[in-house]
């Protein structure tokens, strides 16, 4: 959907994959279900060769790593919730949000860890335990749910100062009620005490305890896998999966080696830090994106402007003076050229409008209905979302009809005001309505270029109306399912 949509190769990849799976080695896999693979099997093989270290150290005594591990852990979190967030803005999908959510509590809940650990120079308390214990249960929690919700579901808006506030609020709320459950938890202080090397494990700390660390990679597994399957395409959703996998087997090793709260660093810790450099190398590769999109959409108004400043202009003469020589002549060759010549500029200016819009169907509409507009001195309102997130050819038909509907309000019904307004939901809608002389549907035949848009309108599955009364204007309706 990011990186790879700008990729051809990816689309192959994905569709050969899709036809014929059992003819495909597993090189060439793709990354959307490569990468997961990857982190599984070197994930895996890490933790099999930790039962049996005597030919390697696999535990190191490094007091204050783990604080510089949270705080890598909170920060990377906090850049990928923050690209996760601008999907919302640009999809509405309510995944993303979700997941921004997760992202976001799960940052505050490591940096906290971070802190706690920085600033205390003895072993962990029964309060700071607790709220990282929980914290971390409750953020792989959110993560799952964010993998388990359709990527077809989508939200009305999204506000940066509601979204923040609601991830303060929801990780305020654990700490209260941690702080005032604390002294009826459970505890031990054999967390703070690991063995020397990762040879033995050692199941430690309270049952309760126990019992939540376990819940901790099975939700991630749950987002991993999740992830993987339904991200396909999704460059960053690939390595959020990987990233997903190996949190997973993390929390299976903290299981075993409870180096949490403790002086070691055990492997559990070397596969969270591979976890985060996987997130890490997602955010990158969006970003990345990003700046090709970027460039591209630069090219696009660049020639939208060319286009505008040349061609158009020619061709608009061409109409003006073929106009003239009808109206002087009568000659019907000439009143052929003018038709030609409008029709031609028509499209020019549509693909104008296209162009730049780079993009951004709103904006693409707001384009196409003023231009339209101006050519009949018609006043038109435009009342669109300010982001739309829509398919090629659902925004190429709503752009045709808009120009269709405005120019047949100003050369035919000698309309004054017309207005365009866009709703997204529940339902995608358009709504193009005039104040001009009308007509009787039941008297008048719909002409060509009503029966053009309805049939266009119909061949994205769309419905099609018209309602129309003589002196009191004229309302075309257009109504399709959300993609």
């Amino acid at each position: 959907m990011m990186s790879e949509a700008l990729d051809p190769q990816s689309f192959v990849d994905a569709e050969v994959f899709e036809t014929r799976p059992q003819n495909r080695p597993l090189w060439r896999l793709p990354a959307s279900q490569l990468v997961p693979v990857a982190a599984i099997v070197l994930g895996s093989v890490l933790t099999v060769l930790s039962l049996d270290s005597s030919w390697v150290p696999l535990a190191y005594r490094l007091p204050r790593m783990h604080g510089v591990l949270e705080s890598a852990i909170g920060l990377v979190s906090v850049l990928v919730a923050y690209l996760v967030y601008g999907r919302v803005r640009t999809h509405g999908r309510l995944r993303d949000l979700v997941l921004a959510f997760a992202l976001g509590f799960t940052a505050v809940v490591h940096l906290f860890a971070a802190i706690s650990q920085g600033v205390s120079s003895g072993p962990p308390n029964r309060f700071e335990v607790w709220t990282i214990t929980f914290g971390r249960l409750l953020g792989a929690i959110l993560i799952a749910a964010a993998a388990l919700v359709p990527t077809q579901v989508g939200i009305r808006e999204a506000r940066v100062a509601r979204f923040l506030f609601g991830v303060a609020i929801a990780f305020y709320a654990l700490v209260a009620l941690v702080a005032i459950t604390a002294l009826h938890l459970p505890w031990s202080e054999d967390l703070a005490d690991s063995p020397t090397d990762a040879s033995t494990p050692l199941f430690v700390g309270p049952v309760l305890l126990l019992m939540l660390a376990a819940l901790v990679p099975i939700a991630y597994s749950v987002a991993g896998l999740q992830f993987s399957w339904s991200g396909r395409g999704d460059d960053l959703m690939t390595w959020v999966a990987a990233a997903c996998i190996l949190f997973a087997l993390a929390g299976l090793n903290y299981l075993a080696f409870p180096s949490l709260f403790s002086d070691w660093i055990y492997v559990g810790d070397v596969l969270r830090l591979g976890g985060v450099l996987l997130l890490l190398v997602g955010a990158a590769r969006e970003i990345r994106s990003y700046w090709q999109r970027t460039t591209a959409l630069e090219e696009r108004r660049r020639i939208a402007h060319d286009l505008h400043d040349g061609v158009a202009q020619e061709l608009a003469f061409i109409a003006t003076m073929a106009r003239r020589i009808e109206r002087d002549t009568g000659a019907q060759n000439a009143r052929r050229l003018a038709d030609a010549a409008q029709h031609a500029l028509d499209e020019s200016r549509l693909v104008i409008a296209t162009l730049a819009g780079a993009g951004d169907p709103a904006e693409q509409l707001a384009l196409t209905a003023r231009d339209a507009a101006h050519r009949f001195d018609v006043v038109v309102v435009v009342d669109v979302p300010e982001e739309v997130e829509l398919p090629s050819e659902i925004t190429e038909a709503l752009l045709r009809i808009v120009r269709e509907s405005v120019t047949n309000a100003g050369r035919h019904a000698h309309a004054s005001t017309v207005h365009v307004r866009l709703r997204m939901f529940p339902d995608v809608t358009l709504v193009v309505e005039d104040d001009g002389e009308g007509f009787d549907t039941a008297k008048q035949t719909p002409g060509f270029g009503l029966q053009s848009m309805r049939e266009r309108v119909e061949a994205v599955g769309g419905e099609f109306s018209v309602s129309s009364v003589e002196g009191a204007g004229t309302t075309i309706r257009v109504r399709m399912s959300p993609p």
